[in-house]
C-alpha cells in the first residue's frame, strides 16, 4: 500500500509524495507505474488519522 498526495501523472508513471507509517513524509516524491495500481482509496479510517498526525505535505512533519 502506497499512501500520499500525487505530485505528478505522466504517460507511464504517477508520483507520489508518500507518507510512512510513522507519519512523516519521504523528502522527495516517488515515481510509480501506473499499471501497477490496482485501486485507490480516500477517507478510510487510517488514511484520516495518518492525515491529521502527518499534516500535509507541504508542512512535513519529519523526526
Amino acid at each position: 500500500m502506497w499512501i500520499g498526495t500525487v505530485d505528478e501523472v505522466g504517460e507511464k508513471y504517477v508520483y507520489l509524495h508518500e507518507v510512512r507509517p510513522d507519519a512523516t513524509w519521504h523528502s522527495s516524491p516517488l515515481g510509480y507505474k501506473l499499471k501497477a495500481i490496482t485501486s485507490v482509496e480516500v477517507g478510510t479510517h487510517y488514511l484520516v488519522g495518518l492525515a491529521g498526525i502527518a499534516g500535509s505535505a507541504d508542512t512535513p512533519r519529519t523526526e
